[in-house]
């Protein structure tokens, strides 16, 4: 409802673990009847594993509708969260058991899991970082990002932080091409979401 009527906004949703509801269900109704173009998991928020093979119909559907889900991974300063839930390695099983299904780890495992997260990249082709709340210099300090420069996405973690130009000058700062400026900056997400223009 907060996105609709507003052509720049581009909803995602997140599965309700407690609802009776089977997830699988909720994902095709959040898809197909609500209009949303990706969902977006918090494990240190919520306390579950990704990985748990409960999620597995979950990421069935979002696989087979052509939508990314997307991951908090790394550390939070918010109360109640567990970090433990955010460990990047994780996926790993998530991205070997479902090869096609488009998944970002936002943060990138900040700070202490970019090695993790970075290995992720290499290993799985439909692995993706988001740069949301990660120092933009880290990018090519700590990820293979010349070699695999289709999987970035530009994030700014607004309305939290509400700079978002200062973050964009960030990335166009860096020691890169512009063709693989642009690709972080907008056309990755354009294809990962499928809008026109990617």
């Amino acid at each position: 409802a907060f996105c609709r009527g507003h052509e720049e906004l581009i909803a995602f949703g997140a599965p309700c673990l407690y609802s009776p509801t089977p997830l699988a269900e909720q994902a095709e109704y959040a898809v197909k009847e609500l209009g949303v173009r990706g969902f977006k998991m918090l494990p240190s928020y919520s306390h579950f594993y990704p990985n748990d093979p409960i999620l597995f119909p979950f990421y069935e559907v979002a696989r087979d509708l052509g939508v990314p889900v997307q991951f908090h991974t790394g550390t939070s300063i918010f109360k109640g969260t567990r970090i433990k839930y955010a460990d990047p390695l994780l996926l790993d099983d998530v991205a070997g058991e479902f090869p096609d299904l488009t998944m970002i780890m936002e943060h990138g495992g900040r700070p202490f899991w970019y090695e993790q997260a970075a290995w992720l990249v290499v290993r799985h082709p439909n692995m993706h970082v988001g740069t949301a709340g990660m120092p933009a210099k880290r990018l090519i300090q700590h990820f293979p990002v010349k070699p695999h420069p289709d999987r970035f996405i530009f994030g700014s973690d607004w309305p939290g932080v509400p700079d978002v130009k200062s973050l964009v000058e960030r990335i166009l700062a860096l020691p890169l091409d512009d063709e693989i400026k642009e690709m972080i900056l907008w056309r990755n997400a354009a294809r990962v979401l499928g809008l026109d223009g990617a």
